[in-house]
């Protein structure tokens, strides 16, 4: 539940593209490896990536990562015209302020737009090289981080090279968008077509009555069909909300067993308070065989009264695809 991360475009691209240039290097535990050269992609991903024998699709993020020298290829997704303001936030001078090192721009054997950045980033147990591809093939900009230990290049049992043919082989497969659910309602949301792996933004109309984008109500939900079941839903829940919250858990937070779907679930709803933080609502769902589903709405002050029912009936209308 940790991964939660203009109008709401400008509220997607910026915040996100800087945590994903410059998180944490991601170790996760690894499913079955590709074999050579094999095209491969992770669960709800549309990125396709010719991956040589020993990369594995990871079940806690969308991406991939060596099984045995800790390599992880993350991958980002949103629509194709956020590419010149993602673009701009990978210019060297940016990403040095942003903690990656020796930052420079490069180029890679492939046709289209697109733009490719290296560098190194310090971490608790060693210096990474990053390896950062933004490319646009309709209707999709992807970013792709591939993240190797420095150690692992310096005993030569990888190289530079390697990483940059992944990169020059990264495509769109167009027929691999069809969401793990279907919504029967979205109210007064629209999709934006916006994705991180399984999760799915929805954005709230322009509303001259807030010109910032960032007090705008926003629609989220997300899929992880392929991480353990959940022992408390409420627990989880609660745990989601804190991290939504910046950190602390909402005051008041009403919770309420609930089925959809016939799946399992908690209703939970914090509103807004009043130290301007906005009302959250949120539905997990336990997925038939494991995983779960989760709903999450956000709306200020303003909206709260005419939103919190129009968040229900959205719920409501949820049916997984399996």
């Amino acid at each position: 539940m940790r991964d939660w991360t203009r109008g709401a475009m400008q509220r997607l691209v910026s915040p996100v593209v800087s945590l994903f240039v410059t998180s944490a290097i991601l170790l996760c535990t690894a499913g079955a490896s590709t074999s050579a050269a094999d095209p491969a992609q992770a669960p709800g991903s549309r990125v396709v990536l010719d991956l040589p024998e020993g990369f594995a699709a990871s079940p806690n993020f969308s991406g991939f990562m060596h099984v045995s020298n800790g390599t992880t290829i993350v991958l980002l997704e949103v629509p194709a015209a956020a590419f010149r303001e993602m673009a701009l936030g990978l210019e060297p001078e940016l990403l040095s302020k942003k903690g990656i090192q020796n930052a420079k721009a490069g180029t890679l054997n492939r046709q289209g737009e697109y733009r490719y950045v290296t560098g190194e980033q310090p971490s608790s147990v060693g210096p990474y090289a990053k390896h950062i591809l933004l490319f646009q093939q309709d209707p999709v900009t992807a970013l792709v981080s591939i993240n190797v230990p420095k150690a692992v290049i310096e005993s030569g049992s990888a190289d530079h090279q390697t990483f940059e043919r992944i990169l020059e082989s990264a495509r769109i497969d167009s027929n691999a968008s069809e969401k793990p659910f279907t919504l029967g309602y979205i109210g007064p949301f629209r999709d934006t077509g916006s994705f991180i792996g399984q999760s799915h933004f929805y954005a709230y109309g322009d509303d001259p009555a807030t010109p910032d984008p960032n007090q705008r109500p926003t629609l989220t939900i997300a899929a992880s069909l392929d991480s353990p079941r959940i022992e408390n839903l409420d627990a989880t829940g609660r745990d989601g909300l804190a991290a939504l919250a910046g950190g602390k858990a909402p005051e008041t937070i009403e919770s309420l067993p609930i089925e959809i779907a016939g799946l399992e679930g908690v209703e939970q709803v914090a509103p807004p308070s009043e130290n301007g933080r906005p009302g959250l609502y949120q539905v997990i769902l336990q997925g038939k065989d494991n995983g779960y589903y989760r709903i999450v709405g956000s709306a200020p002050a303003i909206y709260w009264s005419a939103l919190l029912p129009e968040f229900r009936k959205i719920s409501a209308s949820f049916a997984p695809r399996r």
